[in-house]
């Protein structure tokens, strides 16, 4: 049960990164190119913190 854990976690961290930064996106975009820039950058730090929070939580 433990290696399930382990081997879900790469995946997780990935998948809250890559939606973060999509949804970031397509926020910002609505204020322009600059806006879809820091869009894109705040998504994927949220993305990256909720990912990490979830691994922290499981493991700890």
């Amino acid at each position: 049960m433990q290696a399930m854990k382990a081997i879900s976690v790469g995946t997780e961290l990935a998948f809250s990164v890559i939606a973060g930064g999509f949804i970031g996106y397509f926020i910002g975009k609505r204020f322009g190119e600059t806006g879809a820039a820091i869009g894109l950058s705040v998504g994927i730090l949220l993305g990256f913190i909720g990912g990490m929070y979830d691994i922290i939580k499981r493991f700890w």
